[in-house]
C-alpha cells in the first residue's frame, strides 16, 4: 500500500520540496536568497509540469481531435460539393441531350403536321374545284339545253311562218306530232 503512494510523482515532488524547505529553515542547508528563489522556481516549474501536464495534454488532445473532426467534416463537405457539382454537370449534359432530342422530335412532328395539312388542303382544293367544275358543267348543260330549245322554237317558228300556206294543206295533226317529237329530242 505504501508502494503506490511512493510511486505518485506529486507526492515525491512535495516530499522533496518539504525536505529542502525544512533543511533550509533549520539552517542545515544554507543557501543564498537568489539560489533559494531559483530553486523554488525550478520546483514550481516541475510541480506545475507534473500537475498541469495532464490537463494541457488533455486539452491539446481534445483540440487535436476537434481539428481532426473539422478536417473530416470539411473533407466530407468537399466530397459532397464535388458530387453535387458532378451531378449538376451530368444533369446539364442530359438536359442538353434532352433538348436536342425534343427539338428533333418537334421538328419531325412539325414536318408531319405540315405534310398532313398540305395533303388535306390539296384534297379540299380538289374537292372544291370538282364541285365548281360540276356546277359549271351543269350550267353549261342548262345553257346548251336552253340554246337548243330556243333554236328549235326559232326553227319551228320560221318553218311555220314560211310554210303557212303549205300547212293548210297538210294535216294539222301530223305537224303537231312532228313538233312534239322535235321538242322531245331537244329536251334530251
Amino acid at each position: 500500500m505504501l508502494v503506490p503512494f511512493i510511486q505518485n510523482k506529486n507526492v515525491i515532488s512535495l516530499l522533496v520540496f518539504s525536505i529542502i524547505a525544512g533543511l533550509a529553515a533549520e539552517g542545515i542547508l544554507t543557501v543564498n536568497a537568489q539560489f533559494l528563489v531559483a530553486l523554488c522556481f525550478a520546483f514550481f516549474i516541475i510541480f506545475a509540469y507534473l500537475n498541469v501536464k495532464d490537463v494541457v495534454v488533455s486539452e491539446l488532445n481534445d483540440r487535436a481531435s476537434q481539428i481532426q473532426k473539422e478536417f473530416e467534416d470539411a473533407f466530407r463537405l468537399k466530397e459532397e460539393v464535388l458530387k453535387t457539382i458532378v451531378s449538376y454537370y451530368r444533369k446539364q449534359l442530359h438536359l442538353t441531350e434532352e433538348i436536342t432530342s425534343i427539338y428533333q422530335f418537334s421538328k419531325e412532328q412539325i414536318h408531319l403536321i405540315i405534310s398532313s395539312r398540305r395533303k388535306a388542303l390539296e384534297s379540299k382544293l380538289m374537292q372544291e374545284i370538282g364541285t365548281k367544275l360540276e356546277t359549271v358543267l351543269m350550267k353549261e348543260k342548262a345553257l346548251y339545253s336552253s340554246m337548243q330549245t330556243e333554236a328549235v322554237n326559232y326553227i319551228v317558228a320560221q318553218i311555220l311562218n314560211a310554210s303557212q300556206e303549205d300547212l293548210l294543206r297538210l294535216d294539222k295533226e301530223c305537224v303537231r306530232e312532228a313538233i312534239e317529237i322535235i321538242k322531245g329530242v331537244s329536251s334530251k
